[in-house]
């Protein structure tokens, strides 16, 4: 804009008319403070809401989710991972769940077929398989239809952990 206004002589003329160099730069300071901080708070806050809003509708519209590419994430001591969210993140497929003790040795793993979020806010998966470890041998345990999984996360906290690119930390 200054140099905009430079090349049109506006500069000069206002210099001309009396306007000193601090002068004009106070009467642009407000108006550039609040363009900025506007740039701030899309930037900061509404741009990074909206494509978490579009990530969730467009899950939610998917009609392949099982296309969708897999992530991992800590939970505790489990590593998970998933091979697709769909549903906005209320269903998850192809689970697995590796259990950890204190020094980070494997304890166990269980394979879902999905995972679902119950309205009640409580997730459980399906057709679940698993392997449990003790003392470096595995055993295979039984195949249970469903079992409760015990994860705070929402399903919007499942997109944002799906999303290739993170739209802004959790809030604490």
């Amino acid at each position: 804009m200054l140099t905009q206004m430079t090349l049109a002589s506006e500069t000069a003329i206002l210099r001309a008319a009396g306007l000193s160099t601090l002068g004009f730069y106070l009467k642009l300071a407000p108006i550039t403070l609040v363009l900025g901080f506007m740039g701030v708070i899309i930037d900061d806050q509404i741009a990074p809401r909206s494509e978490l809003a579009l990530a969730i509708w467009w899950n939610r519209t998917d009609p392949t989710p099982e296309n969708g590419h897999a992530f991992w994430f800590r939970d505790t001591s489990r590593i998970v991972h998933v091979g697709y969210a769909a549903d906005g993140g209320a269903r998850l497929g192809e689970v697995d769940i590796y259990t950890r003790d204190m020094e980070g040795r494997l304890t166990g793993t269980l394979h879902a077929a999905q995972a679902s979020h119950t309205p009640a806010g409580g997730w459980i998966l399906h057709d679940v398989s698993g392997l449990s470890v003790h003392n470096l041998v595995a055993q295979a345990q039984p195949t249970q239809a469903s079992v409760p999984w015990a994860m705070n996360l929402p399903p919007a906290e499942i997109i944002r952990l799906a999303a290739d690119r993170h739209p802004f930390p959790r809030a604490s």
